[in-house]
Formats: C-alpha cells, structure tokens, sequence
C-alpha cells in the first residue's frame, strides 16, 4: 500500500511538470480510479469514432478574411458530459495511445475540409489546421499516413498545417529538422504552437 500510494504521489508530481514534489492524500486513490475509468471510455470513444470536432476561424487580421480554421476534438461523455480537451488529451499521451487520438481528428477534419472546398464560396487556399503529439510527429509513418490521406481526398499539400509545441522542436531537434524537411517537400507548413508559453529560444 505504501509503495502503491507514493506511486500515485509520484505520478502526481510528474503531471504538474518538472521540479515538482507531492506529499500522498487519500483523494488520490479516488482520481486515480476516475481517471482509469475515463481512460477506458476514451480508448473506446477512439475506436468506436465518438469524439467530434469543433472548427475555430483562423483570419487574417489585414484583410478580415477567414483564410482558414483549426480543427479541435471533442469529447462528449454520454454520463459525465463535456470533457475538458486537456483533461482526455492527457489521459490519451499518459496511457500512450494519443497517436490513435491524432489520427482520429485529423482523418475526420481533413475528410470535412475536402467536403468544404468542393463548395464555390470557399476559396482554394483555404486550409486546415491540426495539433499533433510527439508521438505523431516522431513517428516513422507520418509521412506516409499524411499523404495517403491528401491523396484519398485530393487535397494539396498546401490544405493542412501541423501545429507543434516549441519544446516538442526541442527535445530531440536534429531528428525534428528532417521531419521538418521532409514535410516543407511535402508543402505541408508547421506553425508553433503556444509560443514563448514555456521556451523563448527560437
């Protein structure tokens, strides 16, 4: 019991970030059970494609043009009702399926933004942008997962924009320079997500 409550201590700490300690409180064990649960219903929230997408405008602030949108998931639980985005996206990165997450929301926004362009009052320069993981973004099948579905949907490069941490740049930046590259080939653009939130070293 000791070991298992300094664990939930442990696991407290890390959450909050680096340089943190945590003294153990009995509620743990109760969050603890709340958060497996909720981490059971979103892996099959994931796979039965029950999380919806919320579409934020993106304007351009010289013209007042919405030049495009950010697509943002959703979870609505059937019992405990609107989930915070951190609250499930945390859940997703800690239990180590936020990949599937990922391909969840950018397979459904992508497939709504060709249903978009196909209509003659949105031009075609209007793009989608999308936030990834870590996961996602260091994965070896990025490339190839975010052509094939380009090229399902026939959509240009020029459609999507990934949206990437400045500390996921930094943690293993060499690797981040390829895959930047091979994206930039791709014509796919990446935009800083939160800058300055927690690095200024750009």
């Amino acid at each position: 019991e000791v070991l298992r409550d300094a664990d939930l201590a442990l696991y407290e700490a890390k959450r909050r970030g680096k340089s943190q300690y945590v003294v153990f409180d009995a509620r743990m064990r109760h969050e603890k059970a709340v958060r497996q649960h909720l981490n059971n219903e979103l892996r099959a929230a994931i796979e039965d494609n029950n999380l919806s997408i919320d579409y934020q405008p993106i304007v351009n602030l010289l013209t007042n043009r919405v030049v495009g949108c950010e697509a943002l998931a959703r979870w609505h639980h059937s019992v405990m009702g609107q989930i915070a985005t951190k609250e499930f996206i945390d859940i997703a990165e800690a239990s180590g399926f936020v990949d599937r997450l990922d391909h969840l929301v950018i397979e459904k926004a992508v497939g709504s933004l060709a249903k978009w362009l196909q209509h003659p009052a949105i031009p075609e320069d209007f793009y989608l942008s999308v936030n990834i993981s870590s996961k996602l973004f260091y994965s070896q099948n990025l490339p190839a997962f975010l052509t094939n579905l380009l090229n399902t949907y026939g959509l240009k490069g020029k459609s999507l924009r990934l949206e990437v941490s400045e500390d996921l740049l930094l943690k293993r930046y060499q690797i981040a320079e390829a895959i930047l590259e091979r994206l930039q080939s791709m014509d796919i653009r990446v935009c800083l997500d939160n800058f300055s939130m927690e690095h200024a070293s750009l």
